[in-house]
């Protein structure tokens, strides 16, 4: 081996463990997943024979910190938190939603990359505040507030910029459970329970410290 061989092996093996040394024991993850979209719903109302299609804008963020316990093994907390905005033919409403829950995931590093499976399980408050059209009176205002659990689980790929900050996208399957303390507009909808289950993608940054540093 040529004396430029043996320079390209040695950077070659100090990047790599220079990237692989953020998820070692004793570090520390802080950072999160962001998420956008726009889409089409029909809703039927079981109550009437009212179809309604709506548009719905979401926002969504997922901060959070986690604490390697062993080599590529992090356990932590995320603080899950989205905004909806519905437009309706005859209504409005925004959707804020907020939670906190326990965050487990698992890196399998090569060179600058790591693929990771992930999984939480968050409980929160949703609160949503609208208007609507009827008849009489011309517009009603409402409130409904509610709490719902929310399973997350997934599989991301992260790219090390270098040792302490990572880019990552996430693809995951999501299942919510929604109990409301009232519903509104009444006599549309009378069900107080509704469950939804959805495959999302998301993109995300964490910052990696470690303890030597």
């Amino acid at each position: 081996m040529n004396f430029k061989s043996a320079l390209f092996s040695i950077a070659f093996f100090i990047t790599v463990f220079a990237s692989h040394a953020q998820t070692s024991k004793g570090g520390f993850l802080l950072g999160g997943s962001f998420g956008f979209s726009s889409t089409k719903n029909s809703n039927v109302y079981s109550a009437s024979p009212i179809v309604s299609e709506a548009k719905v804008l979401r926002l969504s963020a997922s901060p959070n910190i986690s604490y390697f316990v062993v080599d590529n093994l992090a356990l932590g907390l995320t603080l899950p938190y989205s905004y909806d905005h519905y437009t309706f033919s005859n209504s409005k409403s925004k959707t804020s939603e907020y939670g906190v829950g326990p965050v487990v995931r698992y890196y399998i590093p090569f060179g600058k990359w790591a693929l990771f499976p992930q999984i939480s399980y968050t409980l929160g408050r949703s609160v949503t505040t609208g208007t609507y059209t009827v008849t009489s009176p011309p517009t009603t205002e409402y409130k409904n507030t509610g709490k719902f659990t929310n399973f997350h689980g997934g599989v991301g790929l992260a790219y090390f910029l270098n040792p302490s900050i990572g880019i990552e996208g996430i693809l995951f399957y999501e299942k919510d459970k929604y109990t409301y303390d009232n519903l509104e507009p009444s006599g549309i909808n009378s069900t107080n329970e509704i469950k939804n289950s959805s495959i999302k993608f998301n993109i995300g940054l964490q910052i990696y410290f470690s303890r030597k540093s």
